[in-house]
């Protein structure tokens, strides 16, 4: 991949997580809901598809796209009533 690309998404997502991180939005969405891109998805990547968790849950720490220079996965903030218990799942 161009490096000018993964340069790109990586942009891209920081711009997301701070848009993410508004307090408005984390107080009518506190969670977080990570999508799998469905014609690239790695591996561990497809099991993570759909997980939902808090905002500030140390598993977005590690685990916010993008996730390598070929993952085109995404998050989007949930309502709470969208929201049904979860827990990040294991490295």
């Amino acid at each position: 991949m161009n490096n000018d690309v993964y340069a790109q998404r990586k942009k891209y997502s920081k711009d997301r997580l701070k848009q993410l991180k508004d307090p408005d939005l984390i107080k009518s969405r506190p969670y977080w809901k990570y999508i799998s891109n469905v014609t690239m998805i790695e591996p561990c990547h497809k099991q993570w598809d759909g997980l939902v968790l808090q905002h500030d849950d140390p598993w977005w720490k590690k685990h916010f796209p993008p996730n390598g220079s070929e993952c085109r996965c995404r998050v989007t903030a949930v309502r709470a009533k969208e929201y049904t218990e979860q827990t990040a799942p294991s490295d």
